[in-house]
């Protein structure tokens, strides 16, 4: 079974220390937590499941007494095995229990460039391990940050998710925190218009990467050998390998509410891009992806799946019903060594079908975001407003351009259609 042989092989050493363990909960939430107030753990919605903190700070930072406050506000534990503990919040014994991994004091802190990524897998390795002892009863693991409200029906919805896919991500929108509500707003908008550009090119890699917002088949994140330990974007490459498995649904509900703090915790992601957002005049100073880019997208994996079944084709013609400039398409054909790509498929692949999904597993989220990138050489990118205006592919009525709040939720709308992108 992959559940357990990845147990034995891969997962950390957190997830033995549960043997002992008694109790079965419906479903388990991963939540990391460093330099937190109690706060969070009154948010945390009701239900019949288990809270996995993985209460962390890097090596550099020698700072514990955030993690004293909240074991003050921690019922003395039911359960311990060395650094980890159960316990019931004090103020409602029906309330959830929170299983409390102590990388902080207790524990061990983390390797500065391990973080999230490893507090992460600490979690959800946890998670795995209670599953296959059937002690979590529900395949799917959630994984949330402390900074972020959920949903009353959280649970719910996690219950009712597909067991063929591999990962799915919900829809969010950032409750404002030090950051102008503008810039959050704008944020999301810059997030989401990728998103749009990369569905309208037909890639199976479009969906947002939000760590706070996703959820994790638990057989899926055992394949993929779990969340790789990085400092920052361990989110993305963990749904990179995700949708080469069972593929990601991007779900229309429900609404997951992320902060929007400004902080620089991790090296990139949502805090250090309101940092810079925060530091422009307005909402007219931010720009985004020229749609051009996502023309050029859509040109060249039209190009890759002909390719792949053995069809001949003029890279004029794929340009031109891309609306996309030939010349551009041709030389960044050849940047990214595409003829070679597909002659290896060709090489490897026993079927047509085959070979188009060896093309679409080595044009993967990454090698897309690299292509959009090198797009910037043509095309600069423009002002975000301007992005969206001439991105002819969002169709939403309700998107209105002077309501970026309600924009950004339009926008989700048109994107969440509950269908797999899978390979």
């Amino acid at each position: 079974m992959p559940l357990n042989r990845y147990l034995t092989r891969y997962a950390e050493v957190e997830a033995g220390l549960t043997q002992s363990l008694e109790g079965c909960w419906h479903y388990a939430v991963v939540i990391p937590a460093y330099n937190e107030t109690p706060g969070f753990l009154q948010a945390l919605p009701a239900g019949d499941c288990l809270y996995i903190v993985i209460a962390n700070r890097p090596e550099t930072d020698p700072a514990t007494d955030w993690l004293n406050e909240i074991l003050d506000h921690l019922e003395p534990p039911r359960w311990r095995n060395k650094h980890l503990s159960l316990h019931q919040r004090p103020e409602n014994a029906s309330h959830p229990d929170i299983l409390l991994v102590d990388r902080c004091a207790a524990g061990a802190p983390l390797p500065s460039k391990q973080g999230v990524g490893l507090a992460r897998k600490i979690g959800c390795d946890i998670a795995c391990q209670l599953i296959a002892s059937k002690q979590v009863t529900n395949p799917w693991l959630g994984t949330t940050d402390a900074d972020t409200h959920l949903p009353e029906n959280y649970g719910e919805a996690l219950q009712k998710l597909p067991e063929q896919a591999g990962a799915c991500v919900f829809p969010f929108s950032h409750i404002p925190g030090d950051a102008p509500e503008w810039a959050v707003r704008c944020y999301e908008l810059h997030m989401l218009h990728y998103v749009a550009g990369l569905r309208y090119a037909q890639s199976p890699y479009a969906w947002p990467t939000v760590g706070s917002c996703i959820a994790l088949n638990s057989r899926a994140y055992a394949q993929a050998h779990g969340f790789p330990k990085r400092a920052g974007g361990e989110d993305f490459y963990l749904l990179n390998k995700l949708a080469k498995l069972g593929g990601v649904i991007h779900a229309s509900k429900p609404l997951v509410r992320p902060s929007g703090r400004l902080s620089q915790r991790v090296p990139f992601g949502t805090g250090p891009a309101l940092q810079r957002y925060a530091s422009l005049q307005s909402a007219g100073d931010v720009t985004s992806y020229h749609p051009d880019s996502f023309r050029l997208l859509r040109a060249v994996l039209k190009a890759l799946r002909l390719s792949a079944f053995g069809r001949s084709f003029a890279m004029t013609d794929i340009a031109r019903q891309s609306c996309a400039d030939p010349d551009q398409l041709y030389s960044l054909w050849q940047r990214f060594h595409c003829d070679q790509a597909v002659d290896k498929a060709r090489r490897n692949s026993r079927s047509a079908e085959q070979c188009e999904r060896h093309l679409m597993t080595w044009f993967d989220a990454f090698k897309t975001l690299k292509w959009v990138h090198a797009c910037r050489e043509y095309q600069p990118d423009t002002p975000l407003f301007e992005a969206l205006e001439n991105a002819d592919w969002i169709t939403d009525s309700g998107i209105d351009l002077r309501h970026p709040e309600n924009a950004a939720i339009a926008l989700q709308r048109q994107l969440a259609n509950n269908q797999r992108h899978s390979l």
